[in-house]
């Protein structure tokens, strides 16, 4: 999942916190188009539903100029590149740090420099941190259908 953040690189009070957060991208204070009676104006808006869009948005963008790596290097890539604020590790609020569009683009440069895609690493985690051997969030298990009572 994808933390939001602010201006300062803070992880926004309400942002998701947890063991699946992979990275945190603006989303606080983001500009966003509002319908008003007189037509549109531009209004600050927050939430990880603003942060989402831009880790998708670099993802693609940096996608574009490598388009002979799969999409989980690319996610690789994301990832590694990302830069932690005020920790150390990853953590359960930024995850592996900040979104970064220039270290992204200049991590897959080294790596396509010398060998191609085929040097970058291909993500394989469940989600989280990278490298700390987190177990994914099970799954929720279904309620079993109730057995329907038998017709006399």
């Amino acid at each position: 999942s994808v933390a939001a953040a602010g201006g300062n690189y803070a992880i926004a009070d309400f942002s998701l916190r947890n063991d699946r957060v992979e990275i945190a991208a603006p989303g606080v204070d983001i500009r966003a188009a509002t319908t008003t009676r007189k037509g549109f104006s531009c209004e600050p808006k927050q939430g990880t539903s603003f942060a989402s869009p831009h880790v998708a948005g670099i993802a693609a963008k940096v996608w574009s100029h490598f388009p002979q790596c799969n999409n989980k290097q690319i996610r690789q890539a994301l990832l590694e590149s990302a830069v932690l604020n005020n920790a150390e590790t990853c953590d359960n609020e930024q995850g592996n740090g900040h979104i970064k569009a220039k270290q992204m683009y200049d991590l897959l440069v080294g790596y396509t420099s010398s060998g191609g895609c085929d040097a970058v690493p291909e993500y394989t985690g469940p989600g989280g941190c990278l490298g700390t051997g987190t177990t994914p969030t099970p799954a929720p298990v279904a309620d079993p259908q109730p057995t329907p009572a038998p017709v006399a």
